[in-house]
């Protein structure tokens, strides 16, 4: 996450540890010899994470109306660059 976003790697998880103590991620087990620590969405946080999705729905649709293309296109150009290895 922290190079896809280009952001330092203690940034990164210093907001996940915040996200983490107020309850929207839950910390996954992993090999006692690794040091990464992993997340996953708590289940009870279903509702704040559907609402920021709703948001990059909402962003994606203005910016598509704002350059002329389908707001399904404008989410799927983000969803990729987010996503892209």
């Amino acid at each position: 996450m922290s190079q896809q976003l280009q952001i330092p790697e203690n940034k990164v998880a210093a907001e996940l540890s915040r996200f983490a103590a107020d309850g929207l991620l839950t910390a996954i087990s992993v090999a006692t010899w690794d040091r990464r620590k992993l997340y996953e969405r708590s289940p009870a946080s279903d509702r704040y994470w559907q609402a920021g999705y709703q948001l990059i729905e909402q962003a994606a649709a203005e910016e598509a109306l704002r350059i002329g293309i389908g707001a399904g296109s404008a989410l799927q150009e983000y969803l990729d660059r987010v996503h892209a290895g």
